[in-house]
């Protein structure tokens, strides 16, 4: 086997994968460990608890349904994306320009995605204190952007 068939096949595992569902999840950014679904939902979860008033519940239901629906076309182009690349690595001989030329359009899609989440984030920060926005922000776990990489490195080796 050539090692232009080598690569392409490892490409194509690898894209195979990403279509079974692991590149959504290694996809997520590190720190929003929040116990499932997005962060958006997270946030959605918080509001009632959070003790908001009235009007500022109201404005950050609509940002997070606003995002949603957003979210939902992103999500159709991307469903999309995903079935023409599955397209692709079925073909026998398929161009590596071709398949990789795909795959920069799935990433794309997945970093609008991404960029969705953190905009309606930042929104909603900016409507509510400080306070309120600790008992609404999605918990981020321990990482390279977790809490302890702002006081420095751990003491000790990480696990």
């Amino acid at each position: 086997m050539s090692i232009f068939g080598s690569r392409l096949t490892t490409v194509a595992a690898f894209m195979l994968a990403g279509l079974a569902g692991v590149g959504p999840a290694l996809a997520q950014p590190p720190g929003f460990g929040c116990g499932g679904g997005s962060p958006l939902e997270h946030l959605e979860r918080q509001v009632a608890r959070a003790g908001l008033a009235p009007e500022t519940t109201k404005v950050v239901y609509e940002q997070i349904d606003q995002a949603r629906a957003e979210r939902r076309a992103i999500e159709a182009s991307l469903g999309a994306a995903q079935q023409q690349m599955g397209s692709l690595l079925d073909q026998d001989g398929a161009s590596a320009d071709v398949v990789m030329a795909q795959a920069d359009a799935v990433g794309a899609l997945e970093t609008q995605l991404h960029k969705l989440e953190l905009r309606t984030l930042l929104q909603i920060r900016g409507l509510v204190t400080p306070e309120q926005w600790k008992a609404l922000a999605p918990k981020r776990r321990p990482g390279p952007w977790g809490p302890q990489d702002a006081a420095g490195p751990p003491d000790g080796p990480r696990p």
